[in-house]
């Protein structure tokens, strides 16, 4: 999923810095799981993506966007948040606690 398509979908802007950093690779940081550290962090030290080396931070690869929206959406969920309110995930910490855009 694409900056566009998500912004179309849930009625929502990005800001154009946030577009900037994608147009320039700084939101790629592959698909997360256990070997990540060893297969997919060395070669994003060579050009660190946004935020790579914060504490307790992790950037959303954009295809886990939506699927992060929807969760936060899911009325069977303890951390529903109305649909009103935009909420649009761009990290999450180590606790699964997310970052958003409003």
């Amino acid at each position: 999923m694409m900056l566009l398509d998500i912004e179309e979908k849930y009625g929502f802007t990005y800001p154009i810095i946030y577009k900037n950093l994608s147009l320039d690779g700084m939101l790629t940081v592959g698909e997360y799981g256990p070997d990540w550290y060893l297969t997919v962090y060395p070669k994003l030290k060579e050009n660190p993506p946004l935020l790579l080396h914060s504490y307790d931070f992790e950037l959303l690869d954009l295809n886990n966007v939506n699927e992060a929206i929807e969760e936060l959406l899911d009325p069977e969920d303890y951390r529903q948040i109305k649909e009103e309110f935009k909420f649009i995930p761009f990290g999450q910490s180590g606790a699964g606690d997310h970052y958003c855009f409003f």
